[in-house]
């Protein structure tokens, strides 16, 4: 399966975002080199404490929730097999997942702007965005910032015959983007997975098919 590539895309960290409603955004990502290409959806809903990334290839859903205290705990869910595994802190950690909220909820991250030189102003995605150009790690980026999401409506990076672009394709909110939200509901009528005891269901298809073709590649830092 391919990395949901929405939330690491850059993987540079991020400012919390002020409250707001909730928000449903749609990428596209297209991957292109050497004579070949590939293109994905994705669809990152966010709330002031939920973050989750829907793969609409695969289907598999990706659920951060954030506690009162700002500790993080991060679901993997398959819709498809009615399953979750289920990831506490100290999981998190140690299968490399980012427990970084505001690099979960801004996509690349503000601090990143600093590192580009600012390039005019442009209507993306129906919203004012300002452009950004220059170079990270060696790779020319442009990136197109909504400020008042917090959120990109497009990055392009190019590193020889490799162009990468993720855009922005439609965008929700208030109570339409509440709805596409998985339900309480939904999650307690599923199979919970603890990430921990993976290692002990031996023989179980679903874990074979998630730990040995693709179904547990996870957001890195």
């Amino acid at each position: 399966m391919i990395r949901l590539l929405v939330l690491a895309f850059l993987a540079l960290p991020g400012v919390t975002a002020q409250a707001a409603e909730p928000l449903a955004a749609t990428y596209q990502l297209t991957m292109r080199g050497a004579g070949t290409s590939h293109h994905a959806q994705f669809l990152l809903l966010r709330s002031d404490d939920v973050v989750e990334v829907h793969d609409e290839h695969t289907g598999v859903i990706e659920r951060w929730e954030r506690e009162a205290g700002g500790r993080l705990f991060y679901q993997r869910i398959f819709p498809d097999a009615q399953k979750v595994i289920e990831f506490q802190p100290p999981d998190l950690r140690s299968a490399q997942v980012t427990d970084d909220w505001d690099v979960v909820r801004t996509v690349t991250g503000t601090p990143v702007l600093d590192q580009l030189e600012p390039w005019g102003n442009r209507r993306m995605a129906g919203h004012r965005a300002a452009v950004y150009r220059g170079t990270l790690d060696g790779v020319s980026t442009k990136l197109g910032w909504i400020a008042e999401l917090q959120l990109p409506a497009r990055v392009e990076r190019r590193l020889g015959d490799d162009r990468q672009e993720l855009r922005l394709t439609a965008l929700e909110q208030g109570e339409a983007a509440a709805m596409r939200f998985t339900t309480r509901e939904q999650l307690q009528a599923y199979e919970s997975i603890d990430f921990a005891d993976l290692g002990d269901r031996h023989g179980d298809p679903f874990v074979d098919r998630v730990m040995n073709h693709g179904g547990l590649q996870l957001h890195t830092h």
